[in-house]
């Protein structure tokens, strides 16, 4: 059992709120992921963090999102849906509890998301991401967040869990948006991803490692290349 308290603060939509027409400013993102029961005490099983990825400096930074899987914020089978600033993104964290959280930064995956679109990511597989700070918290005895500060894992971290869209998966996630979202007028359509990398950071006074965060660097090379 991980001990924490208190959580950082969202902003979000419900999908019959969303508004998204071939004109508009804006876009919107539509991901399937697990309903997991959440811990005691806590509304959320799990967040996932976008962020908008500058391919050339090899960072994260500016608009991000937070897809929150709290189950009210569910609908049909398992989708989360938001808005969200047209750009680059990439999947920059699982977190669990609010406090522990694993960065994607040596492998992550990005996606773009034009304005007036509204973009399906596929089924993401947070389960195993859960499941990973879990063991990760255990193994490293860093069950306890000192000061509500966010705990980051960074080593040997899988890629998102997030699998090939299928015509199927496609399928569904339109009639989704047909039945959930009255007030979009454009039709899902699948995300297009890219690997990548991105560099860590730091917090505001550079004592404390952060995935993404003040004072980035391009992503360091892998090892046994140049």
């Amino acid at each position: 059992m991980l001990t924490l308290s208190g959580g950082p603060a969202w902003a979000g939509q419900k999908a019959e709120k969303i508004k998204i027409e071939a004109g508009s400013k804006k876009a919107a993102v539509i991901i399937r992921a697990p309903q997991l029961k959440p811990a005691p005490g806590k509304q959320t099983a799990y967040r996932i963090e976008l962020q908008q990825y500058h391919p050339e400096e090899q960072r994260v930074g500016g608009p991000g999102i937070t897809l929150k899987a709290k189950p009210k914020l569910f609908y049909g089978d398992d989708y989360l849906v938001a808005d969200i600033e047209p750009g680059i993104y990439a999947f920059r964290e699982v977190s669990v509890q609010d406090f522990w959280a694993v960065c994607f930064h040596e492998s992550s995956r990005t996606f773009e998301v034009k304005p007036g679109q509204i973009v399906f990511l596929g089924n993401f597989n947070a389960a195993r991401h859960v499941w990973d700070v879990q063991i990760k918290a255990n193994d490293s005895l860093r069950t306890i967040s000192v000061n509500n500060q966010l705990v980051h894992f960074f080593d040997n971290i899988e890629p998102p869990a997030i699998s090939a869209i299928t015509e199927e998966q496609m399928n569904k996630a339109v009639n989704f948006a047909n039945e959930n979202m009255p007030r979009s007028t454009v039709e899902p359509t699948a995300a297009n991803y890219s690997e990548a990398r991105f560099g860590t950071g730091s917090d505001i006074f550079g004592m404390t490692r952060s995935c993404g965060g003040w004072h980035q660097g391009k992503a360091k090379p892998k090892k046994g290349k140049d």
